[in-house]
């Protein structure tokens, strides 16, 4: 084979091409043509390096496995973007395809009721990766007057505080209405 690939009648503007091989690392490229005069024909070439999987586990705090959880793993070098993307089973293990052993990778790992946790900079050669997850917290309570009576139509701001930092906006405005 020639290593040859052809996409023919893209109608897209805007695209990722992504190539998955074995044995080798995963990358992707990204092209956009939306601010050009018009569609353009493109000559793409990934050079693969070698690459090998990265096992790990997601646990709970009391070390207990959390099934479903989404890792993802994303190159940190600037000349192409290589990630992997790996759900945990149901004793907390996945596996990360693909990864390049050259450069490091940040490493995210998101589940359902527990808090996001990110390795900054893994190195497949470290081997095995553990995410301990912590469960996320319930905020409730009630918003009331001077006088102690209940206010029905109010907003709140979610705020993630860092200790000896100002308080920052996580993008979490609701509003709230107590139609009873």
């Amino acid at each position: 084979g020639t290593g040859r690939f052809a996409f023919p009648n893209v109608a897209m503007s805007s695209y990722k091409v992504r190539v998955l091989a074995d044995g080798y690392e995963t990358q992707a490229l990204t092209v956009n043509s939306a601010l050009k005069a018009g569609p353009e024909d493109q000559d793409l070439e990934f050079l693969l390096a070698d690459g090998r999987p990265l096992p790990g586990r997601v646990v709970d705090a009391n070390g207990r496995p959390v099934k479903d959880a989404r890792i993802e793993a994303n190159a940190l070098k600037r000349e192409y973007q290589g990630n992997a993307i790996a759900f945990s089973d149901a004793n907390g293990y996945f596996l990360l395809d693909g990864m390049g052993l050259e450069h490091p990778y940040q490493i995210r790992c998101t589940a359902h009721g527990y808090s996001d946790k990110t390795l900054p900079a893994v190195q497949v050669v470290d081997g095995e990766i553990l995410f301990q997850l912590d469960q996320r917290l319930k905020v409730e309570g009630w918003v009331r007057d001077g006088a102690g009576q209940p206010v029905t139509a109010f907003a709140l701001v979610l705020l993630r505080g860092i200790p000896n930092r100002e308080a920052s906006l996580m993008n979490d405005l609701r509003q709230f209405s107590d139609s009873e």
